[in-house]
């Protein structure tokens, strides 16, 4: 009998410290950094335009886009701009020359596309371009060739590509869910989900219904960041999906969707609008605020630096008063390429110039 009371004993014991071992490596235990104030205050950030591409001119048809769903830049500089309408991926060089056609237009059929959302580069000049209808991602070599496709279970909308060419990818309208789904590069097979849930469920259900999944992006260090949509919360993984870091800002006028006396959604006022990471590791979000009383859109570009400290914001005045658009991304340089809708689709780069002794 004692020896069978020591062996309980021993069993609870093993599983009690396994627990504490396993527990202690949870996202709960990762403290939530939340900045108060700017750490650069008063200190301006030059924001200068370098190039556009974009046109509505007829005689111009490889510079008109329908839609522009994303963009992606290579080392080199090429610009890979995704056209959903148009079901296509033209390629630019650096200074703006159209260089090339790639896919084969609206379809089900390989290298065609239904709803192309996002459009990702590995370090072997592979392109990878998510399908939110088609439930897929369609892998390009680099002369435009396809060569693979993932089925995902998900409808893709947030992509983004780890160092083995592994696909990290969001789901749109993922109903209770705010994961992040890893498919391997190697054969395309999901490998694991992650990402620490931090809303309450019912808070979870009533945004992804409205499709508000949060932002994904891999920093040129390899660190994955991912944006929720409510409440501002920032995280940062590794690409193994361990929770290492977790931050955010004040920000007082971020809210849930209204909803009207049935119970639907009425208006959403607040959310996450696009993330990307600079060379440097420093961190731009973008946050979008509507303004129902004064009649206006606010947006705001948040600088984080790679500890989650808030360094600064700026409006979205500093690059245009009119912009509207959901595209942020970032070249080798650290120069970024928003999407703009006035006169026609098109695309501006603007370079940044930080105050002195800021890197």
């Amino acid at each position: 009998m004692k020896n069978r009371s020591f062996l309980i004993i021993s069993i609870v014991v093993a599983f009690l410290l396994l627990y504490s071992v396993y527990s202690s490596g949870l996202a709960k235990d990762i403290p939530l950094k939340i900045s108060n104030q700017m750490l650069w205050e008063g200190r301006e950030i030059c924001i200068t335009e370098i190039l556009r591409i974009g046109s509505d001119d007829f005689n111009r048809e490889n510079y008109i886009f329908g839609s522009i769903s994303d963009i992606a830049i290579d080392e080199a500089g090429n610009i890979f701009v995704l056209d959903s309408i148009n079901s296509r991926i033209q390629q630019y060089s650096s200074d703006g020359t159209y260089v090339r056609t790639i896919g084969k237009g609206k379809g089900a059929g390989p290298g065609e596309f239904l709803r192309p959302r996002s459009i990702s580069l590995d370090g072997h000049g592979n392109i990878y371009v998510a399908d939110m209808n088609s439930l897929r991602i369609t892998k390009f070599d680099p002369k435009g060739g396809v060569v693979a496709t993932i089925k995902t279970i998900i409808q893709p909308i947030e992509m983004a590509i780890g160092d083995d060419s592994d696909v990290f990818v969001t789901g749109a309208f993922d109903v209770g869910n705010y994961k992040i789904y890893k498919y391997s590069g190697s054969d395309g097979k999901l490998e694991k989900t992650f990402c620490k849930e931090i809303n309450k469920k019912s808070e979870a259900l009533l945004i992804a219904n409205i499709g508000g999944t949060g932002r994904l992006y891999i920093s040129k260090e390899g660190y994955i960041y991912f944006s929720f949509f409510y409440p501002y919360l920032i995280q940062k993984y590794n690409q193994n999906g361990d929770l290492i870091a977790q931050f955010s800002r004040k920000v007082p006028f971020y809210k849930l969707p209204n909803l009207d006396r049935s119970g639907k959604i009425k208006d959403v006022l607040t959310g996450s609008h696009e993330m990307a990471a600079l060379p440097t590791g420093m961190l731009i979000h973008v946050i979008k605020n509507i303004d129902i009383a004064n009649h206006k859109v606010n947006i705001y570009f948040d600088l984080f630096d790679k500890e989650g400290n808030w360094l600064t914001s700026f409006s979205h005045k500093s690059f245009n008063s009119e912009w509207r658009g959901k595209v942020l991304s970032v070249d080798s340089e650290g120069s970024l390429y928003l999407d703009f809708w006035e006169p026609f689709p098109h695309i501006r780069k603007f370079k940044l110039t930080f105050p002195e002794n800021s890197q």
